[in-house]
C-alpha cells in the first residue's frame, strides 16, 4: 500500500523532468525501482528418484539506497494515517512459511507419519 505524498514531497525524490509532468492538486505514492538485485544460478539438482535436471536458484541482494529510483503512482485514496497505522500493525509480523530449513511442512509433518514410524513386519 502506497502512501499519499504532496508533489512538494515527491518533487524532491524524482528528477526535475518527472516532477514538471506531475498534477500538483493529487497525491501520489512512490514506488521504488532498482531496490535489489536478482542473482541467478544454475545448479544441478538431483530427485529422489535419482533423476538429474538442472534448475535456476535465484538469491537477491538489496542495493544501496542511493542506487534506488523513485517512481511516482497514482495515489490510491487512502488516508496517510491508514496506511501508517497498518504499517506500524505488520512491522514486527514474521514471513510465514510452508515449512522449515528441512524442506518439510509442518503440517504434513505432524499429520502423517513418516515411514520409520510405521513397523513394516
Amino acid at each position: 500500500m502506497y502512501k499519499p505524498h504532496s508533489l512538494e514531497e515527491v518533487a524532491v525524490l524524482v528528477s526535475p523532468q518527472v516532477a514538471s509532468r506531475l498534477d500538483s492538486e493529487r497525491s501520489y505514492g512512490v514506488w521504488w525501482y532498482n531496490r535489489r538485485d536478482a542473482q541467478r544460478t544454475r545448479v544441478l539438482n538431483e530427485n529422489l528418484v535419482g533423476e538429474q535436471r538442472y534448475v535456476t536458484r535465484t538469491r537477491y541482494v538489496k542495493k544501496p539506497r542511493e542506487e534506488w529510483i523513485a517512481v511516482p503512482v497514482p495515489d490510491a485514496g487512502v488516508p496517510k494515517e491508514d496506511v501508517e497505522r497498518a504499517r506500524d500493525a505488520l512491522r514486527h509480523n514474521e514471513k510465514c512459511s510452508p515449512g522449515d530449513a528441512s524442506g518439510s511442512s509442518p503440517v504434513a509433518s505432524s499429520a502423517v507419519p513418516s515411514a520409520a514410524e510405521h513397523s513394516w513386519q
